[in-house]
């Protein structure tokens, strides 16, 4: 309410109770409202008095809650008023219970003030009686009317729940064929009023709610007219009279020739000329929404319409504003300009011609889309056939995945289009055009494969030749290098390779190959761009197997922070570089730093995924490992327990994630005794392991060295200490997990009174985590504890020599 300076002559005290208790009339009342906007005085009066009578206003509205203080509650022998929930021209609309049937229904309920008005009157039922017959699946449906004791209309009809058009797309990131989709059935329903002979007259976003399940409503036909009786709606309803006056609406902008309506959608007859509403005019409105969906900005300035009047009377149509669609396609752009345009004549005829020529272009682009797919899956099977001529490369070709590689190409045109307002709507993802350019990518991709790879590799090359895996990978590797190729399909095959020789642990070639990509897409392409995250993320996870912990730490917290910024924290691929931060923590030794990055990760995963997701369970076993290494056993084995339950429903007994949960159950069940079950449990694991994998594979090292600490724990350490040397001899390279197993060697000997050996791989295993833990590492104190008791004896026999 704007407030104004106090008037000479304020209202009395009187008046304002009377006002306040409903014993003046509905025209003394609306005096009394018309004073108070303007009398600061009289409105603090007011708000005073309010407090008084708070017990004798229980059915009517505070003042602070809506500017109508005249308004009451209306009461309707057949609903449960509820509550308010908007306000429109033609009166309030109330949530309410329909109590014969049991359904929440939304009652439009005229204005008190206008009550009294017969034109007013006859228009609000006019408008729920056009409702009323047109009867579509896009327009509100509505189910009653009648008029309350004290003579305001009431109408009730369908509820929405959803949001209103503007709303909706600035809150989703919808594509562009959701768009289109919601705006043909913004279409039909129009369509089908026009069939009817009915004009809207004040089409806008505000006036459509697009619900839940993505349904489509048209509202608001308070201001619509018919403009053939014969149509199809009833003869009888007032709508079909010609001769009602049209009123203006208090939400809508009224421009100085006394145009009705919105003024930011209305047509140039309607806002400047004066001339009748026609279909025409519906077909501007739709244009300048459709606009304003492809590219979230306002069509129309208001503010500047004394400049536009004069352009838009000599039936220029306003290019600036239309060069904002200059990325989208050309036949959607021509839609758009052909139903702006000024001269009534040069536009679609009606909704009908506007839906047809919408749905025609839907239909053209998910053909192309389709189309676009078919020739993929054609590459696919070329490659596949490929694939089965050369079965000895199989394993090769799987990991060069074809698909897009970590964050995704629609968030990084996501975050271009936060970037640049002009250029947002045009890089939706169901563009044909975008679609083409990736296709060029893959199948670039494609043929590198199939001449640099698989080329090599036929024997019908060079007959005489037998060429090994390793030897077609160098090759292909050293193209790749030397190619000049488009930088992002240069840097996809760059990681590709890269992906390959890490799961073969040649980490110094992988890191290498992901240095070279991170190079190309930062110089070349955009530090925001998937190909550049997935470069750095990869770089980063080299790094932390190769236990470079400190130049791992900032390479990663690199990739965090940009896709943090493109995708959001709530990502997948996000959530996935932040538990590789946790990890790199973890293995590093700082527990105080991984386990609240783990923490969060689990609860966003759960959260987001829920607990069957594979990596909430991959989460559930992080932390539990992180609180087994800080002494909170029971919580680590509660957490262990719980996900290799569900990794056994949802992934199944003999899965990788599955067996890695049950070790690390086997592990921290020993930190709690329960030695039995512990060696149970392993037992089953490396048996699977061994038959699944292979005597050589790391994870069978790792499930060994759990039965051995078993063992250790059951006093067995005869037992131990020779599965330790085993595994250390099938094992050389060096490595974290050794240099435990050394100490454990060492434990072993001490419980064997072999304390000169157990002193000396005490030692060696300590050295060796300190280079490759540094200092400050969850082993330290365990070590330092152990050779402090093994010089105890020592120190104890000296002090009695010298006695």
């Amino acid at each position: 309410m704007a407030l104004a300076k106090p008037q000479a002559e304020c209202l009395s005290e009187t008046v304002l109770r009377e006002f306040l208790d409903g014993s003046r009339t509905t025209v003394a009342s609306r005096e009394v409202e018309d004073h108070i906007e303007t009398c600061t005085s009289c409105e603090q009066s007011l708000k005073r008095l309010l407090d008084e009578y708070q017990p004798l206003l229980t059915t009517r509205i505070t003042l602070g809650e809506q500017p109508e203080s005249s308004e009451t509650v209306p009461t309707i022998q057949r609903y449960q008023c509820l509550e308010l929930i908007d306000k429109g021209g033609f009166g309030l609309v109330w949530k309410m219970m329909d109590l014969h049937f049991n359904r929440l229904v939304a009652v439009k309920v005229m204005k008190m003030r206008d009550s009294a008005h017969g034109e007013l009157k006859r228009r609000f039922f006019a408008e729920a009686q056009i409702c009323s017959q047109l009867s579509h699946p896009n327009i509100v449906p509505v189910h009653d009317m009648g008029e309350l004791p004290d003579g305001r209309g009431y109408y009730a009809m369908k509820l929405v729940k959803g949001e209103r058009l503007d709303a909706e797309c600035a809150a989703t990131d919808a594509s562009l064929l959701q768009r289109l989709q919601i705006f043909e059935n913004i279409c039909h329903a129009v369509a089908f009023a026009h069939e009817k002979g009915v004009v809207h007259r004040d089409l806008k976003p505000g006036n459509i709610m697009v619900g839940q399940h993505g349904e489509v409503q048209v509202m608001d036909w308070g201001l619509a007219k018919v403009t053939d009786s014969d149509a199809g709606l009833s003869p009888n309803s007032n709508a079909a009279d010609a001769s009602v006056r049209e009123t203006s609406r208090q939400d809508s902008d009224q421009t100085s020739r006394g145009a009705i309506g919105t003024l930011a959608y209305m047509a140039p007859e309607q806002a400047f000329d004066g001339s009748e509403a026609t279909t025409r005019s519906d077909v501007y409105s739709l244009g300048v929404i459709l606009f304003e969906m492809l590219s979230s900005e306002r069509f129309r300035d208001v503010a500047a319409v004394d400049q536009m009047e004069d352009k838009i009377a000599n039936g220029v149509v306003d290019e600036s504003k239309l060069r904002c669609l200059k990325n989208v396609d050309d036949r959607l752009r021509d839609i758009v300009k052909s139903c702006v345009q000024p001269a009534p004549s040069q536009r679609p005829g009606d909704a009908a011609e506007v839906l047809e020529r919408i749905t025609k272009f839907r239909r053209t682009i998910e053909q192309e889309a389709n189309d676009q797919k078919i020739e993929n899956e054609r590459q696919r099977t070329i490659l596949a056939e490929s694939k089965k001529k050369r079965r000895l490369w199989i394993a090769l070709a799987a990991v060069l995945s074809l698909g897009l590689i970590g964050t995704g190409v629609a968030a990084y045109q996501a975050n271009v289009a936060r970037r640049d307002a002009d250029v947002a709507r045009q890089q939706a993802v169901d563009s044909a055009m975008e679609n083409e350019r990736l296709a060029d990518n893959r199948n670039d991709v494609i043929d590198f494969l199939t001449t640099n790879v698989f080329g090599k590799a036929d024997p019908g090359q060079e007959p005489d030749r037998q060429i090994g895996f390793r030897e077609v990978l160098d090759l292909a590797t050293a193209d790749a290098r030397s190619m000049e190729l488009d930088p992002e399909v240069k840097s996809k095959i760059l990681i590709e390779l890269g992906k390959v020789y890490f799961n073969l642990d040649e980490f110094t070639v992988s890191l290498d190959l992901f240095s070279q990509a991170e190079q190309i897409t930062s110089q070349s392409l955009d530090r925001i761009h998937p190909l550049h995250m997935t470069a750095l993320d990869q770089k980063g996870m080299v790094l932390l197997y190769m236990e470079n912990f400190e130049e791992a730490e900032g390479v990663l917290k690199q990739a965090l922070e940009l896709q943090k910024k493109v995708l959001g924290p709530d990502h997948e691929d996000t959530i996935h570089s932040l538990a590789k931060l946790g990890d790199l923590y973890s293995n590093w030794g700082k527990q105080d730093k991984a386990i609240p990055i783990t923490k969060e990760v689990l609860s966003r995963r759960t959260k987001i995924f829920g607990p069957k997701y594979r990596f909430t369970l991959v989460s559930m076993n992080g932390l539990a490992l992180l609180y087994d290494q800080v002494g909170r056993d029971e919580e680590a084995v509660a957490l262990l327990r719980e996900a290799y339950r569900i990794a056994i429903e949802v992934e199944g007994p003999e899965n990788i994630f599955t067996l890695t949960y049950a070790n690390n159950l086997a592990l921290a069940l020993i930190d709690v005794d329960k030695l039995d079950e512990a060696e149970k449990v392993a037992e089953d694991v490396l048996s699977i392991r061994r038959r699944l994998l292979g005597e050589d594979h790391s994870s069978v090292f790792a499930t060994r060295h759990t039965l051995a600490r078993v063992w250790f724990g059951q006093f067995r350490y005869g037992e131990c200490l020779a599965e330790c040397e085993s595994m250390l001899t099938d094992f050389p390279a060096e490595s974290v997990r050794r240099s435990v197993v050394i100490f454990l060697k060492a434990k072993c000997h001490g419980q064997l009174d072999q304390s000169s050996e157990a002193r000396k791989f005490a030692k060696q295993s300590r050295a060796a985590l300190i280079q490759q833990l540094g200092e400050d590492n969850r082993f330290q104190a365990e070590i330092d504890a152990f050779l402090q008791e093994l010089d105890e004896p020592v120190r104890a026999a000296s002090s009695d020599t010298s006695k």
